[in-house]
């Protein structure tokens, strides 16, 4: 029988899983509009002056955060995913750094699956280095998760896994 706390791991896992999927099946139009809106919201928020910016002085802002933009939507994504990965494997039998490795492990595996995904979606394409990118935010959000589970488990005698 699987514990409240892993039902809710394993639930807001693939809901992630299936965030991540529908970002992917996005065209190269689409994904880059939306690159593009974040981009833009990050200029109202944090730049003086943003909307007196001219047309073209917003586009050339636009177009230097972009890449920077996407990459670390990547990358949080999947420090998220590896997050709720470890919650969703972690169990009172396994030792944590094998529930670290084994989420690190389904991380990258579905990273590199969400690439080859998105050969086929128009105008995308499958990239090593995105691969590379969201297994690094894999390992980091299963690191900051087995710390955490480690400190709970420490400072709750075991109930946490339990």
């Amino acid at each position: 029988m699987l514990s409240i706390r892993k039902k809710i791991f394993i639930s807001f896992t693939i809901a992630l899983m299936t965030i991540i999927f529908l970002f992917s099946a996005e065209n190269a139009t689409t994904s880059g509009e939306n690159s593009s809106w974040a981009a833009n919201l990050i200029g109202r928020l944090f730049c003086d002056n943003y909307e007196n910016f001219d047309e073209d002085e917003k586009a050339e802002f636009i177009d230097s955060i972009e890449h920077p933009v996407r990459k670390a939507a990547h990358f949080t994504l999947y420090a998220v995913l590896g997050f709720l990965m470890f919650g969703a494997t972690a169990d009172k039998g396994i030792k944590m750094k094998k529930t670290f490795l084994l989420s690190w492990l389904f991380g990258t595996s579905y990273a590199a699956t969400d690439e080859i995904h998105q050969i086929f979606v128009p105008g995308r394409s499958c990239q090593l280095t995105d691969v590379l990118l969201d297994s690094s935010g894999v390992f980091c959000g299963g690191l900051l998760a087995l710390l955490t589970f480690s400190a709970c488990y420490t400072l709750l005698r075991g109930s946490i896994i339990q």
